[in-house]
């Protein structure tokens, strides 16, 4: 899969991704609203539970968002939520920053590309 950092969502991918899902790509764009919002409640809930050593509670956490990124097809964040997640599930919290930072960046340009993109389609 492409390196997280250099994946953007872009309309071709946006209608490739909602064909996918058999949505259409606004129903699609809306889904990346609901995403956005969800999941940057959650990354703050992970930084806190990380910064607490609450294994528990950050697994849970970055389960979540590995299972949202995945429905949505946002695979390259999905894929560091995994490795975040086997570590959590091990008790190593030593590149928990890095894989956060990561996926705060992703979750970022997915809300800036997820505007772009909306004004592409709707107009």
């Amino acid at each position: 899969m492409t390196n997280p950092q250099n994946r953007r969502l872009t309309p071709r991918l946006v209608a490739e991704f909602a064909q996918e899902m058999r949505v259409e790509p606004s129903d699609y764009c809306r889904l990346l609203d609901t995403f956005v919002e969800r999941n940057e409640e959650r990354l703050a809930e992970l930084r806190e539970a990380v910064s607490r050593r609450d294994a528990e509670t950050a697994h849970r956490v970055v389960h979540s968002v590995k299972g949202t990124s995945s429905t949505l097809r946002l695979n390259w964040m999905a894929e560091t939520a995994a490795r975040l997640e086997d570590a959590l599930r091990q008790g190593d919290f030593g590149d928990c920053e890095r894989d956060i930072k990561k996926l705060e960046t992703a979750l970022d340009d997915i809300k800036t590309d997820a505007k772009t993109v909306r004004e592409a389609i709707v107009g």
